[in-house]
């Protein structure tokens, strides 16, 4: 059977959602609505989960040593 996988990317990515998709669920303009419905929200979730795994990442590259740099010095 059909499915539709929502992934959080990042390091370790995480499903955020996942549905069993028949046929029938893309037939009819209502059916069809709820799918896209729940569809959204699970990009609304992976989007989310993505924005958390940054702001845990970036302080911890910050810890390391990184050192911060203007954008006229990454453009050269």
């Amino acid at each position: 059977m059909p499915r539709v996988l929502v992934i959080a990317d990042g390091p370790e990515r995480q499903v955020v959602m996942e549905e069993w998709v028949e046929p029938e669920h893309v037939r009819s303009d209502h059916s069809a609505a709820q799918l896209i419905e729940r569809l959204s929200w699970g990009v609304e979730d992976a989007a989310r989960a993505e924005q958390r795994l940054r702001r845990m990442v970036a302080p911890k590259r910050l810890r390391e040593g990184a050192t911060a740099r203007s954008y006229l010095e990454i453009a050269e």
